[in-house]
């Protein structure tokens, strides 16, 4: 189970040839791979050809590569969104919003700040609201002035079945609670009927921690987020000395 950025990719927002063939190496000899990604799966783009499963939106979709087929999925009505967005609007002086939804994804002016451009999450719109959908899978709260640790404590308590948490991102996450990527890696790993002590998980983010705790071996990277490193059972080199792939090229004898 590997995160992407700050992971499986470089600082260039680029996956190296090394990890391209490491990955291919380690499949042909039988190891499923997974990419867990706080990305949206349509932002994940084509790191997927290089797995079989991704798991995407930081737990919030679980996704077969060869089928397409979105096997789990957190969502939460519409009605929830726009009533929860219509709140912080009121509250927070321009905050702002990206939105995944079972039918679009776009995010308001100043989201480019926080993503690279080949990782915006789909069409820049005025109003999130205006796009379609009747479930929502992932919404974002963001602010011009203000970054996510200040921003958080202000978009809690609007509704009482959403939490909304800063998992090191330059937004706010908002949704159901108990949504996380070691819970949907939980699940995948029921669905394959394998034992999580047999699973390798990699990242450099908070929002890996619980991944790392949870997995058989959990690998950090050496860029990663101090609380990452202490619960790691291992650190690798940096994602711009292809830290996944020396790990995975000794699994396989590379």
């Amino acid at each position: 189970a590997i995160d992407v950025d700050g992971t499986l990719i470089g600082s260039d927002h680029e996956i190296s040839g090394r990890t391209v063939a490491a990955l291919a190496a380690a499949r042909a000899a039988g190891v499923l791979v997974a990419i867990a990604s706080g990305r949206p799966f349509a932002v994940v783009g084509a790191l997927g050809d290089h797995a079989d499963w991704v798991v995407s939106g930081n737990g919030t979709q679980v996704t077969h590569i060869e089928s397409g087929a979105h096997t789990y999925e957190v969502t939460f009505p519409r009605s929830a969104a726009v009533a929860y967005v219509e709140a912080a609007r009121g509250r927070i002086d321009g905050v702002r919003f990206s939105i995944v939804t079972d039918e679009r994804i776009g995010y308001e002016p100043g989201f480019e700040r926080f993503a690279p451009a080949n990782a915006l999450p789909g069409e820049r719109v005025d109003d999130v609201l205006s796009l379609p959908g009747e479930r929502v899978v992932r919404l974002i709260g963001y602010h011009p002035d203000m970054g996510p640790i200040e921003l958080a404590p202000l978009l809690t308590g609007l509704d009482p079945d959403l939490i909304a948490e800063h998992r090191g991102f330059g937004g706010v996450e908002i949704g159901p609670h108990g949504v996380d990527k070691a819970v949907a890696l939980g699940w995948l790993a029921t669905h394959l009927a394998i034992e999580p002590t047999d699973v390798w998980a990699f990242g450099d983010g908070i929002n890996d921690v619980d991944m790392l705790r949870w997995a058989g071996r959990g690998i950090a990277m050496a860029n990663a987020d101090e609380s990452l490193l202490a619960v790691a059972d291992e650190v690798t080199m940096s994602n711009d000395d292809d830290g996944v792939a020396v790990v995975l090229e000794r699994l396989v004898g590379g």
